[in-house]
């Protein structure tokens, strides 16, 4: 199981629209009961702005499946503002924001436990511009290069940067890509 992506920076308002989505890389289902993300509880379903709990699909989550984690208490509007797929697991925290306060645009430490037994643990920093998610490819957190990210799903290809020897660092191709892609994405609505 592992910390997949991460929007700490949305483009919308912080308090509602921040998320973390996990993977699951093992062959077997993994039950995420008694599962806890910075310590606080994980809970199947997400609060809509107006408090209702919504896509209670249980706390299973499926070999080569995902999941997104969002705020408690308040309600997200995460669903509402990003394309989340469907097949995804919805899970909130009971607090009120994601990891003690809402997750922090200079980066923190996050990490999802069963019990007491830590299964992944990143350190982000930030590395990714306004309403870009970091996502986890190869090992390394980098920015997605499509606007919002690819929340519930495959993480977005990034540019081979390997004929110019630059390094997954280097955001500035991505983010060029990732206007375009913006651009098409919002003739479609």
């Amino acid at each position: 199981l592992v910390i997949n992506e991460i929007m700490y920076y949305p483009t919308y308002q912080y308090n509602y629209n921040e998320w973390i989505e996990i993977y699951n890389d093992e062959d077997v289902a993994i039950d995420l009961a008694n599962y806890t993300l910075c310590d606080d509880l994980l809970v199947a379903g997400y609060i809509d702005k107006t408090g209702n709990i919504n896509d209670e699909q249980g706390t299973v989550l499926e070999p080569d499946s995902y999941a997104v984690i969002t705020d408690g208490g308040s309600g997200t509007e995460v669903y509402d503002n990003y394309g989340v797929d469907d097949g995804a697991l919805a899970f909130h925290v009971e607090k009120s924001s994601l990891c003690g306060g809402g997750l922090h645009d200079t980066g923190e430490t996050i990490k999802i436990s069963d019990n007491e037994t830590v299964i992944d643990e990143i350190a982000y920093t930030d590395d990714a511009e306004r309403g870009f998610s970091l996502e986890l490819r190869e090992g390394i957190f980098s920015q997605s290069t499509v606007i919002d990210g690819t929340p519930g799903r495959e993480n977005s290809e990034f540019v081979d940067n390997s004929t110019d020897n630059s390094s997954n660092d280097d955001n500035t191709n991505q983010s060029d890509d990732a206007d375009e892609d913006s651009e098409d994405e919002n003739e479609e609505e």
